[in-house]
């Protein structure tokens, strides 16, 4: 008897194989039911089962499979090597005709009775194994090495569906197939961290083929609730056995919907569903930059991902340790999303797009209607209170809500149709209360905050997501998504670029050089002017869009023309 065991990851990147032989097993087991295993047996000599013979002997198996998982000696009682004490207290699986279904596609593809698709999406945890007997099965996975985990949601995540799929081959060898799969939220159910209804809403969503405007609208719905029910609950990487940033901030406003951030979000998964490949790539548009512009959400943070089941996302992208980092506010604060999903057509994967909206300058955030609005913590004056807090954020392009400031002058509350939706931005129309149009740009660090005339000075740091302006707002430095030094126009044009995968530039208080560096303090770009006279210069920003480095008495010394 062969058996293997494959399982893809939550994000359906990572595929590992356990592969292992063992002697057949037949006859009664004194932990199992003898009538069960008697049946399998009595199967043996058929060449192919009918509907009636193939659903009892997927009972059959269930019942046996349960038999194990309900048992936490029933590895210790066997004598095997590895877990031997075992989770107590679990639910009994159940059948799922999806899985069902999948676990026999894939049996009569190892039978050599069908051929199946390249790339066909497994969804779930599977594990087959050959045999003359079916009665080897599911006792071989159980008492394997390797093959043993769903039963008893080892291995990483909990289950509570599976599926069996058996085949004969030309040979006589009874090929046999199970999938275990979590379809109602197993995982998190006592964890508390999520309601299962959204997940298995969205699970049940899965097996569609194409979804329509009221699916997408639910499904939107159900991740954006998930998304919130992470976001509020500070504990929530702790409780999912995350490495990374574990205290995370607390009181953090709820996520809204955005309509610009759906539609282009639902334009990247469209497109990774055409190719079946993910990527933040996309080859109708010059490159990243000028995608998130041309749909209208220049500067927004994007996370893509496919998987076999709806489900597995954004809890996919909260609980890992590289896209959680919008959810908490983490480098960038954020508080519009958009998401957007589409299935394969080739391989049945669901591939997904979230993109998030960083705080535009003069914003205001507005609680949910069970708490309080709170102001824009980037505003560079007090905005007037919102009289009605907002769930939904209007569409981009539309006119912007107006409110008096006690001077009488009008301040943006929401700088919709501003070029740029970083967080820094300051729209062109914007009036503080005075009356005055602010000159430059605010330039916020980590840790500490002030206004700059569109320059850096000893020990000064520009982050991703941070904007050097010229001073008449026409162009502006920033770290663009690919970790560039850009200078770019007030639309979004680049202009100029140097450096690569980097986080943030740094005008260095010990020589004055100006450079680039990634989250590690790695360098990756710098103008290598340095010295006694650069440590008390300067770097900024013209009119004309030329990123300039002065000595200390103002004599230029590198610039990016």
């Amino acid at each position: 008897m062969e058996c293997h065991l494959n399982r893809s990851s939550l994000a359906g990147i990572v595929f590992i194989i356990f592969s292992l032989s063992a002697g057949s097993i037949r006859g009664a087991d004194q932990l199992h039911e003898p009538s069960n295993i008697a049946y399998l047996q009595s199967l043996n000599d058929k060449k192919s089962l009918t509907n009636e013979e193939l659903k009892q002997a997927r009972d059959a198996m269930l019942k046996i499979n349960n038999e194990a998982r309900l048992n936490s000696d029933y590895r210790k009682l066997k004598t095997l090597k590895n877990d031997l004490n075992l989770p107590s207290n679990l639910d009994p699986l159940v059948l799922s005709d999806k899985l069902n279904e999948a676990a026999q596609e894939q049996a009569e593809g190892a039978a050599g009775l069908k051929r199946l698709p390249r790339g066909t999406a497994i969804p779930g945890a599977m594990a087959s194994g050959t045999a003359a007997s079916l009665a080897d099965f599911p006792i071989g996975w159980q008492v394997s090495e390797s093959t043993y985990r769903p039963t008893w949601n080892l291995g990483g995540k909990a289950v509570d569906s599976v599926g069996f799929g058996m085949a004969k081959s030309a040979a006589g060898q009874w090929s046999v197939v199970a999938i275990w799969a979590d379809l109602g939220g197993a995982q998190f159910k006592d964890l508390g961290l999520h309601d299962l209804e959204n997940i298995k809403k969205l699970t049940s969503f899965s097996d569609k083929a194409t979804l329509t405007a009221e699916d997408l609208t639910t499904i939107r719905a159900c991740m954006l609730q998930i998304n919130n029910e992470a976001r509020t609950n500070p504990e929530y990487r702790k409780k999912m056995g995350s490495t990374a940033d574990l205290d995370l901030p607390k009181d953090l406003e709820k996520l809204v919907l955005d309509e610009a951030a759906n539609k282009a979000a639902q334009v990247q998964a469209d497109y990774q569903a055409s190719t079946d490949a993910m990527s933040h790539d996309n080859r109708n548009y010059r490159d990243y930059d000028d995608r998130m512009l041309k749909l209208n959400v220049p500067g927004a943070l994007e996370a893509c991902a496919f998987s076999s089941s709806l489900s597995d996302m954004p809890i996919g992208w909260m609980k890992g340790e590289t896209h959680y980092r919008p959810t908490w506010n983490i480098d960038i604060p954020v508080h519009r999303v958009g998401y957007g999903v589409a299935k394969s057509a080739r391989s049945g994967r669901w591939y997904f797009t979230a993109i998030w909206l960083p705080v535009a300058k003069g914003e205001i955030v507005a609680k949910t209607p069970e708490q309080p609005a709170q102001k824009d913590p980037f505003a560079p004056t007090s905005p007037p209170a919102v009289t009605s807090p907002v769930t939904v954020a209007p569409a981009a392009g539309k006119t912007p809500t107006e409110a008096a400031a006690p001077s009488g002058e009008k301040i943006r509350l929401a700088a919709e149709d501003a070029p740029y939706r970083g967080k820094n931005y300051i729209p062109q129309d914007l009036k503080t209360v005075d009356g005055k149009k602010p000159h430059g740009i605010d330039y916020f660090t980590r840790g500490q905050s002030g206004t700059v005339e569109s320059e850096l000075t000893k020990g000064g740091i520009l982050h991703m997501g941070d904007i050097l302006g010229s001073p008449d707002g026409g162009y502006r430095l920033i770290i663009n998504f690919n970790g560039k030094l850009a200078i770019t126009d007030a639309k979004g044009k680049e202009k100029w670029s140097a450096g690569g995968d980097g986080t943030h530039v740094e005008y260095q208080a010990g020589d004055g050089n100006f450079c680039l560096y990634d989250k590690k303090k790695v360098w990756k770009w710098g103008t290598q002017k340095f010295g006694p006279n650069m440590v008390d210069g300067s770097v900024r920003l013209t009119n004309d869009g030329v990123l300039e480095q002065l000595d200390k008495d103002g004599k230029r010394v590198w610039a990016s023309e």
